[in-house]
């Protein structure tokens, strides 16, 4: 299944969405092969929908947000004078400290990943840094970060 899911996304260079339908279908038909009734697949699936929306709620606030400081000109003031302050050869330094600050500061990486990481890859590409050498010092700062900052909130 991962594999037919691979070959549409990356081969066929497709959209997902037809065969995750297709692997849900066939997950369903060999889970009734094994004995299992539609009612329980039904309330199964439901179940793990309902415990996931958590996590949809967040993904959706954290879009939100970053679509409001998009449009808001936010993120483009951030590369702006992140352009007159930040030099090029302390930039992979400060992007790491500045998505630690932020990401503890918030406790989330996808915010953090979403706002000023965004800005700091901006900056990283006008300045001359390839995406392969600013996306690891903002990214895995971020999520180290957010780890630190659960860490911190629990005592």
């Amino acid at each position: 299944m991962v594999s037919a899911l691979m070959f549409t996304v990356l081969k066929k260079e497709g959209y997902m969405h037809g065969i995750l339908a297709m692997i849900l279908c066939l997950a369903c038909i060999i889970a009734m092969l094994n004995g299992y009734k539609w009612s329980y697949l039904q309330s199964a699936m439901i179940n793990k929908i309902s415990s996931s929306m958590e996590a949809v709620l967040i993904f959706i606030t954290v879009g939100m947000l970053v679509a409001m400081w998009i449009s808001g000109g936010i993120v483009q003031a951030m590369i702006y004078y992140g352009l007159k302050i930040l030099s090029p050869q302390i930039f992979l330094v400060a992007s790491c400290l500045l998505c630690a600050i932020v990401a503890i500061a918030t406790g989330s990486s996808w915010t953090t990943a979403g706002t000023i990481g965004v800005a700091l890859m901006g900056i990283g590409i006008t300045t001359g840094k390839t995406m392969e050498k600013s996306s690891p010092s903002i990214f895995c700062r971020s999520i180290w970060a957010k780890g630190m900052a659960e860490h911190f909130y629990r005592r």
